[in-house]
Protein backbone atom coordinates (compact mmCIF):
# COMPACT_ATOMS: atom_id res chain seq x y z
CA UNK A 1 0.00 0.00 0.00
CA UNK A 2 3.09 1.93 1.10
CA UNK A 3 4.49 1.78 -2.55
CA UNK A 4 0.97 2.71 -4.25
CA UNK A 5 1.13 5.92 -2.32
CA UNK A 6 4.29 6.80 -3.83
CA UNK A 7 3.55 5.67 -6.69
CA UNK A 8 0.58 7.55 -7.40
CA UNK A 9 2.29 11.08 -5.92
CA UNK A 10 5.33 11.01 -8.16
CA UNK A 11 2.72 10.57 -10.88
CA UNK A 12 0.99 13.57 -9.81
CA UNK A 13 4.16 15.49 -9.29
CA UNK A 14 4.94 14.49 -12.91
CA UNK A 15 1.97 15.42 -14.42
CA UNK A 16 2.20 19.47 -12.38
CA UNK A 17 5.19 19.65 -13.83
CA UNK A 18 4.10 18.70 -17.61
CA UNK A 19 1.58 20.93 -16.92
CA UNK A 20 3.72 23.48 -16.10
CA UNK A 21 5.97 23.02 -18.70
CA UNK A 22 3.55 23.58 -21.07
CA UNK A 23 2.50 27.31 -19.66
CA UNK A 24 6.28 28.56 -19.81
CA UNK A 25 8.17 28.37 -22.52
CA UNK A 26 11.24 29.94 -24.56
CA UNK A 27 9.58 32.55 -26.90
CA UNK A 28 13.13 33.76 -28.53
CA UNK A 29 17.20 34.37 -28.18
CA UNK A 30 19.26 37.76 -28.29
CA UNK A 31 22.60 37.42 -28.99
CA UNK A 32 24.06 40.50 -27.81
CA UNK A 33 27.77 39.71 -27.23
CA UNK A 34 30.10 40.28 -24.94
CA UNK A 35 29.39 39.05 -21.17
CA UNK A 36 25.46 39.94 -20.03
CA UNK A 37 25.50 39.78 -16.29
CA UNK A 38 22.76 42.30 -14.97
CA UNK A 39 19.55 42.77 -16.56
CA UNK A 40 16.44 44.81 -15.32
CA UNK A 41 13.26 45.22 -17.03
CA UNK A 42 11.45 48.91 -16.71
CA UNK A 43 7.17 47.80 -17.23
CA UNK A 44 6.48 51.25 -17.55
CA UNK A 45 8.02 51.83 -20.71
CA UNK A 46 8.73 47.83 -21.72
CA UNK A 47 12.36 48.10 -21.98
CA UNK A 48 15.11 45.62 -20.86
CA UNK A 49 18.36 46.63 -19.88
CA UNK A 50 21.65 44.61 -19.74
CA UNK A 51 25.11 45.33 -18.07
CA UNK A 52 27.69 44.02 -20.40
CA UNK A 53 31.22 44.63 -19.13
CA UNK A 54 32.03 47.78 -21.92
CA UNK A 55 28.25 48.77 -22.22
CA UNK A 56 24.71 48.60 -21.83
CA UNK A 57 22.20 47.23 -24.35
CA UNK A 58 18.82 48.31 -24.57
CA UNK A 59 16.34 45.97 -25.96
CA UNK A 60 12.79 46.95 -27.06
CA UNK A 61 10.46 44.71 -24.82
CA UNK A 62 7.60 44.53 -27.65
CA UNK A 63 10.08 43.12 -30.11
CA UNK A 64 12.93 41.66 -28.30
CA UNK A 65 15.90 42.97 -30.26
CA UNK A 66 18.41 45.20 -29.84
CA UNK A 67 17.41 49.04 -30.20
CA UNK A 68 20.66 50.77 -28.83
CA UNK A 69 23.98 50.23 -27.29
CA UNK A 70 24.35 52.92 -24.60
CA UNK A 71 28.24 53.71 -23.92
CA UNK A 72 30.31 55.64 -21.14
CA UNK A 73 29.75 52.84 -18.17
CA UNK A 74 32.84 50.23 -18.31
CA UNK A 75 32.85 47.60 -15.62
CA UNK A 76 29.19 47.16 -14.81
CA UNK A 77 27.59 44.60 -12.88
CA UNK A 78 24.66 45.71 -10.94
CA UNK A 79 21.84 47.97 -12.01
CA UNK A 80 18.85 48.83 -11.67
CA UNK A 81 16.05 51.17 -12.91
CA UNK A 82 13.72 53.90 -11.44
CA UNK A 83 10.23 53.69 -13.27
CA UNK A 84 8.76 56.73 -11.36
CA UNK A 85 11.22 58.92 -13.00
CA UNK A 86 12.60 56.92 -16.10
CA UNK A 87 16.01 56.49 -14.70
CA UNK A 88 18.85 53.93 -14.76
CA UNK A 89 22.08 53.25 -12.08
CA UNK A 90 24.45 51.40 -12.77
CA UNK A 91 27.05 50.40 -10.78
CA UNK A 92 30.77 50.29 -11.99
CA UNK A 93 33.03 48.06 -10.02
CA UNK A 94 36.54 48.92 -11.87
CA UNK A 95 35.47 53.34 -11.72
CA UNK A 96 34.03 53.21 -8.52
CA UNK A 97 31.05 55.16 -9.82
CA UNK A 98 27.73 54.54 -9.95
CA UNK A 99 26.31 55.99 -13.27
CA UNK A 100 22.78 57.66 -13.61
CA UNK A 101 21.30 57.54 -17.01
CA UNK A 102 18.45 59.06 -18.61
CA UNK A 103 16.69 56.45 -19.93
CA UNK A 104 14.61 58.94 -22.28
CA UNK A 105 18.06 59.89 -24.43
CA UNK A 106 20.54 56.97 -22.84
CA UNK A 107 22.78 59.65 -21.62
CA UNK A 108 24.57 60.00 -18.81
CA UNK A 109 23.25 62.79 -16.38
CA UNK A 110 25.52 61.80 -13.17
CA UNK A 111 28.10 60.11 -12.13
CA UNK A 112 28.33 59.30 -8.34
CA UNK A 113 31.78 58.35 -6.85
CA UNK A 114 31.57 55.74 -4.24
CA UNK A 115 33.96 53.29 -2.55
CA UNK A 116 36.06 50.30 -4.29
CA UNK A 117 34.34 47.23 -5.70
CA UNK A 118 30.50 48.46 -5.66
CA UNK A 119 28.92 45.91 -6.88
CA UNK A 120 24.88 45.43 -6.23
CA UNK A 121 21.94 48.72 -5.91
CA UNK A 122 18.65 48.95 -5.65
CA UNK A 123 16.66 51.98 -6.71
CA UNK A 124 13.54 52.80 -3.87
CA UNK A 125 11.17 55.15 -5.92
CA UNK A 126 9.22 56.38 -3.23
CA UNK A 127 11.62 57.93 -1.29
CA UNK A 128 14.43 58.26 -4.58
CA UNK A 129 17.22 56.96 -2.83
CA UNK A 130 19.66 54.38 -4.21
CA UNK A 131 21.54 51.34 -2.08
CA UNK A 132 25.18 50.47 -3.01
CA UNK A 133 26.33 47.38 -2.09
CA UNK A 134 30.61 47.44 -1.49
CA UNK A 135 31.63 43.68 -0.74
CA UNK A 136 35.01 44.93 -0.31
CA UNK A 137 34.40 46.97 2.22
CA UNK A 138 31.25 45.57 4.34
CA UNK A 139 29.13 48.82 3.40
CA UNK A 140 26.29 49.87 1.95
CA UNK A 141 26.50 53.99 0.35
CA UNK A 142 23.08 55.67 0.48
CA UNK A 143 23.21 58.04 -2.85
CA UNK A 144 19.85 61.22 -3.18
CA UNK A 145 18.47 60.52 -6.19
CA UNK A 146 17.45 64.62 -6.09
CA UNK A 147 21.00 65.61 -5.58
CA UNK A 148 23.16 62.47 -7.34
CA UNK A 149 25.26 62.31 -4.26
CA UNK A 150 26.08 60.10 -1.35
CA UNK A 151 24.26 61.46 2.31
CA UNK A 152 25.22 58.16 4.01
CA UNK A 153 27.04 54.80 4.99
CA UNK A 154 25.72 51.81 6.59
CA UNK A 155 27.75 49.20 7.89
CA UNK A 156 26.32 45.42 7.23
CA UNK A 157 28.45 42.15 7.45
CA UNK A 158 30.67 40.55 5.18
CA UNK A 159 30.71 40.76 1.41
CA UNK A 160 27.67 42.20 0.37
CA UNK A 161 27.30 41.70 -3.21
CA UNK A 162 22.76 42.02 -3.95
CA UNK A 163 20.19 44.61 -2.84
CA UNK A 164 16.57 44.21 -2.93
CA UNK A 165 14.16 47.49 -1.69
CA UNK A 166 10.45 46.85 -0.28
CA UNK A 167 8.86 50.57 -1.30
CA UNK A 168 5.88 49.59 0.51
CA UNK A 169 7.79 48.76 4.11
CA UNK A 170 10.82 50.56 3.36
CA UNK A 171 13.09 48.25 3.94
CA UNK A 172 16.02 47.52 2.12
CA UNK A 173 17.74 43.91 2.26
CA UNK A 174 21.55 43.02 1.26
CA UNK A 175 22.88 39.46 0.67
CA UNK A 176 25.76 39.28 2.47
CA UNK A 177 28.59 36.23 2.81
CA UNK A 178 26.05 34.15 4.97
CA UNK A 179 23.14 36.23 5.88
CA UNK A 180 20.46 38.73 5.27
CA UNK A 181 21.09 42.54 6.57
CA UNK A 182 17.59 44.58 7.10
CA UNK A 183 17.79 47.79 7.40
CA UNK A 184 15.43 50.60 7.76
CA UNK A 185 15.34 53.31 5.05
CA UNK A 186 14.47 56.17 7.38
CA UNK A 187 17.00 56.16 9.24
CA UNK A 188 19.09 53.86 7.20
CA UNK A 189 20.56 51.81 9.71
CA UNK A 190 20.59 48.17 10.28
CA UNK A 191 17.38 46.54 12.03
CA UNK A 192 18.55 42.80 12.12
CA UNK A 193 20.58 39.71 10.62
CA UNK A 194 18.96 36.85 9.35
CA UNK A 195 21.08 34.00 9.18
CA UNK A 196 21.20 32.31 5.43
CA UNK A 197 23.95 29.72 5.22
CA UNK A 198 24.61 28.01 2.04
CA UNK A 199 26.01 31.21 0.09
CA UNK A 200 22.72 33.48 -0.38
CA UNK A 201 22.38 35.55 -4.25
CA UNK A 202 20.36 37.77 -5.78
CA UNK A 203 17.38 37.89 -4.04
CA UNK A 204 13.90 39.79 -4.77
CA UNK A 205 11.05 41.32 -3.01
CA UNK A 206 7.41 40.78 -3.38
CA UNK A 207 5.67 43.79 -1.75
CA UNK A 208 2.13 42.63 -2.06
CA UNK A 209 2.97 39.99 0.30
CA UNK A 210 6.18 41.05 2.31
CA UNK A 211 8.01 38.34 1.52
CA UNK A 212 11.69 38.17 0.46
CA UNK A 213 13.14 35.03 -2.07
CA UNK A 214 16.50 34.56 -1.00
CA UNK A 215 18.51 31.78 -3.65
CA UNK A 216 20.97 29.58 -1.93
CA UNK A 217 23.79 28.83 -4.07
CA UNK A 218 25.07 25.88 -2.02
CA UNK A 219 22.15 24.02 -0.75
CA UNK A 220 19.89 24.25 -4.11
CA UNK A 221 17.07 26.06 -3.14
CA UNK A 222 15.18 29.12 -2.39
CA UNK A 223 14.22 30.55 0.97
CA UNK A 224 11.42 32.31 1.87
CA UNK A 225 11.35 35.27 4.43
CA UNK A 226 8.62 36.85 5.86
CA UNK A 227 9.07 40.81 6.14
CA UNK A 228 6.98 41.53 8.92
CA UNK A 229 8.85 38.93 11.42
CA UNK A 230 12.29 38.87 9.57
CA UNK A 231 11.89 34.91 9.74
CA UNK A 232 12.11 32.26 7.51
CA UNK A 233 8.53 30.48 6.70
CA UNK A 234 9.58 28.21 4.25
CA UNK A 235 12.22 26.60 1.79
CA UNK A 236 11.82 25.70 -1.83
CA UNK A 237 13.65 23.15 -3.97
CA UNK A 238 15.34 24.51 -7.15
CA UNK A 239 18.22 23.60 -9.65
CA UNK A 240 21.80 23.47 -9.43
CA UNK A 241 23.33 26.42 -7.83
CA UNK A 242 20.81 28.98 -7.98
CA UNK A 243 22.43 32.17 -8.53
CA UNK A 244 19.39 34.92 -8.72
CA UNK A 245 15.52 34.85 -8.45
CA UNK A 246 13.31 37.33 -9.59
CA UNK A 247 9.03 37.74 -8.65
CA UNK A 248 5.99 38.17 -10.53
CA UNK A 249 3.87 39.07 -7.82
CA UNK A 250 0.64 39.58 -10.12
CA UNK A 251 1.02 35.87 -11.06
CA UNK A 252 2.55 34.71 -7.22
CA UNK A 253 5.38 33.00 -8.98
CA UNK A 254 9.18 32.85 -9.36
CA UNK A 255 12.15 32.29 -11.22
CA UNK A 256 15.16 31.25 -10.24
CA UNK A 257 18.48 30.95 -12.84
CA UNK A 258 20.11 27.57 -11.85
CA UNK A 259 23.79 28.71 -12.89
CA UNK A 260 25.28 24.95 -13.21
CA UNK A 261 22.52 23.28 -15.33
CA UNK A 262 21.84 26.16 -17.00
CA UNK A 263 18.07 26.56 -16.22
CA UNK A 264 15.10 28.49 -14.85
CA UNK A 265 12.78 26.84 -12.14
CA UNK A 266 9.35 28.26 -12.15
CA UNK A 267 8.03 27.91 -8.35
CA UNK A 268 4.41 28.60 -7.52
CA UNK A 269 4.58 30.02 -4.59
CA UNK A 270 1.04 29.21 -3.39
CA UNK A 271 2.21 25.34 -3.72
CA UNK A 272 5.52 25.95 -2.52
CA UNK A 273 7.61 24.13 -5.08
CA UNK A 274 8.76 23.86 -8.69
CA UNK A 275 6.22 23.57 -11.27
CA UNK A 276 8.42 23.73 -14.24
CA UNK A 277 12.05 23.44 -15.44
CA UNK A 278 13.44 25.17 -18.37
CA UNK A 279 16.63 24.46 -20.22
CA UNK A 280 18.20 27.66 -21.17
CA UNK A 281 21.98 29.45 -22.61
CA UNK A 282 25.04 29.14 -21.13
CA UNK A 283 25.81 30.34 -17.33
CA UNK A 284 22.22 31.93 -16.90
CA UNK A 285 23.15 34.57 -14.32
CA UNK A 286 20.35 37.36 -13.80
CA UNK A 287 17.18 37.20 -14.26
CA UNK A 288 14.30 39.90 -14.59
CA UNK A 289 10.16 39.59 -15.30
CA UNK A 290 8.05 42.17 -16.53
CA UNK A 291 4.60 41.48 -15.28
CA UNK A 292 2.40 43.21 -17.80
CA UNK A 293 3.85 41.17 -20.13
CA UNK A 294 4.25 38.06 -18.64
CA UNK A 295 8.22 38.13 -20.18
CA UNK A 296 11.24 36.66 -18.40
CA UNK A 297 14.49 38.10 -19.23
CA UNK A 298 17.53 36.03 -18.76
CA UNK A 299 21.27 36.83 -19.34
CA UNK A 300 23.26 34.12 -20.08
CA UNK A 301 26.97 35.08 -19.26
CA UNK A 302 29.15 32.83 -21.61
CA UNK A 303 27.36 32.75 -24.43
CA UNK A 304 26.45 36.19 -25.09
CA UNK A 305 22.64 36.09 -25.33
CA UNK A 306 19.41 37.28 -23.33
CA UNK A 307 17.11 33.93 -23.27
CA UNK A 308 12.91 35.42 -23.55
CA UNK A 309 10.63 33.00 -21.50
CA UNK A 310 6.75 33.42 -21.90
CA UNK A 311 4.67 32.40 -18.88
CA UNK A 312 1.48 31.87 -19.85
CA UNK A 313 0.30 31.05 -16.05
CA UNK A 314 -2.24 33.71 -16.42
CA UNK A 315 -3.44 36.66 -19.13
CA UNK A 316 -1.58 39.14 -20.03
CA UNK A 317 -2.26 43.21 -20.94
CA UNK A 318 -1.64 42.75 -24.95
CA UNK A 319 -1.85 39.81 -26.25
CA UNK A 320 0.07 39.51 -29.63
CA UNK A 321 -0.57 38.34 -32.56
CA UNK A 322 2.88 38.14 -34.41
CA UNK A 323 3.69 35.00 -35.26
CA UNK A 324 5.61 32.29 -32.56
CA UNK A 325 9.51 33.00 -33.30
CA UNK A 326 12.25 30.05 -34.84
CA UNK A 327 12.60 27.05 -31.67
CA UNK A 328 13.36 23.57 -31.80
CA UNK A 329 13.13 20.67 -29.40
CA UNK A 330 15.31 18.16 -29.41
CA UNK A 331 14.81 14.01 -28.56
CA UNK A 332 16.28 12.33 -26.71
CA UNK A 333 19.00 14.36 -25.25
CA UNK A 334 21.30 13.22 -24.12
CA UNK A 335 21.48 10.92 -27.62
CA UNK A 336 23.51 7.90 -28.57
CA UNK A 337 22.12 7.33 -32.63
CA UNK A 338 19.86 9.17 -34.40
CA UNK A 339 18.87 12.71 -32.54
CA UNK A 340 15.90 13.56 -34.22
CA UNK A 341 14.85 17.29 -34.19
CA UNK A 342 11.49 19.55 -34.69
CA UNK A 343 12.11 22.76 -35.54
CA UNK A 344 9.08 25.26 -35.13
CA UNK A 345 9.70 27.72 -37.79
CA UNK A 346 7.02 30.77 -38.76
CA UNK A 347 5.13 30.71 -42.03
CA UNK A 348 7.05 34.21 -43.46
CA UNK A 349 10.12 32.35 -43.06
CA UNK A 350 12.76 32.50 -45.59
CA UNK A 351 16.38 31.22 -46.19
CA UNK A 352 16.27 28.98 -42.88
CA UNK A 353 19.24 27.18 -42.05
CA UNK A 354 19.70 24.99 -38.98
CA UNK A 355 23.59 23.98 -38.03
CA UNK A 356 25.24 22.21 -35.71
CA UNK A 357 28.88 23.70 -33.65
CA UNK A 358 30.76 22.24 -30.73
CA UNK A 359 31.40 24.17 -27.62
CA UNK A 360 34.16 25.88 -29.71
CA UNK A 361 32.16 27.56 -31.94
CA UNK A 362 33.81 25.33 -34.99
CA UNK A 363 30.70 24.39 -37.39
CA UNK A 364 30.42 20.55 -37.45
CA UNK A 365 27.04 20.16 -39.24
CA UNK A 366 24.80 22.38 -41.57
CA UNK A 367 21.45 21.63 -43.21
CA UNK A 368 20.03 24.35 -45.95
CA UNK A 369 15.91 23.82 -45.86
CA UNK A 370 15.39 27.27 -48.37
CA UNK A 371 12.53 29.24 -47.98
CA UNK A 372 10.11 27.27 -45.76
CA UNK A 373 6.12 27.19 -45.82
CA UNK A 374 6.02 24.75 -43.34
CA UNK A 375 5.34 25.73 -39.46
CA UNK A 376 7.31 22.35 -38.40
CA UNK A 377 10.10 20.45 -39.96
CA UNK A 378 11.38 16.99 -38.60
CA UNK A 379 15.27 16.76 -38.90
CA UNK A 380 17.32 13.81 -38.07
CA UNK A 381 21.45 13.75 -37.34
CA UNK A 382 23.09 11.05 -37.07
CA UNK A 383 26.05 12.07 -35.29
CA UNK A 384 28.28 12.84 -38.21
CA UNK A 385 30.09 15.70 -39.48
CA UNK A 386 30.03 17.56 -42.99
CA UNK A 387 33.03 15.66 -43.19
CA UNK A 388 30.74 11.95 -42.88
CA UNK A 389 33.13 10.97 -39.54
CA UNK A 390 31.73 10.16 -36.34
CA UNK A 391 31.60 13.39 -34.07
CA UNK A 392 33.27 12.63 -30.27
CA UNK A 393 31.01 12.18 -27.20
CA UNK A 394 30.33 16.00 -26.11
CA UNK A 395 28.25 18.77 -25.56
CA UNK A 396 27.15 20.84 -29.33
CA UNK A 397 25.29 23.86 -30.15
CA UNK A 398 22.32 23.57 -32.16
CA UNK A 399 21.20 27.13 -33.99
CA UNK A 400 18.22 27.75 -35.92
CA UNK A 401 18.18 30.73 -38.23
CA UNK A 402 16.11 32.44 -40.97
CA UNK A 403 16.73 35.85 -43.07
CA UNK A 404 14.47 37.83 -41.06
CA UNK A 405 17.33 37.93 -38.36
CA UNK A 406 16.01 35.65 -35.99
CA UNK A 407 18.47 33.09 -34.31
CA UNK A 408 17.49 30.24 -31.60
CA UNK A 409 20.19 28.19 -30.26
CA UNK A 410 19.84 25.18 -28.45
CA UNK A 411 22.11 22.76 -26.30
CA UNK A 412 22.69 18.70 -27.86
CA UNK A 413 24.37 16.37 -25.48
CA UNK A 414 26.11 13.39 -27.87
CA UNK A 415 27.44 10.50 -26.61
CA UNK A 416 29.20 8.36 -28.54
Amino acid sequence: MSFLKNFLFVIFILCLTIAGMGQVSVIDTIDIGGVPAGIEVNPATNRVYVSNGYWITEIDGASDSVIDTIWGAQGVNGIDVDTVRNRLYAASISDSIVYVFDCGTNSIIADVKVEYYPYGLGVDPTTNKIYVAHAYYNNVFVVDGSANSVIDTIDVEDSPLSVAVNPATNRIYTSNFDDVSVIDGEADTVITSISVPSGPGVMSIDPALNRLYVPRQNSDDVLVIDGATNAGIDTIEAGNYPIAVDVNSEENRIYVSNYYVDSISVIDCSAGSVVSSIGVGDGPRYISVNPKTNKIYVSCYFDGTIWVLEDLAGGVETPTSEPSPLNFTVSPNPSSGSTEFVLNIPVVAEEVGFSIYNVTGTLVKSFSLGDVSSSQINLSWDGTGNDGEKCVSGTYIGVLKAREGKIFKGKILLVQ
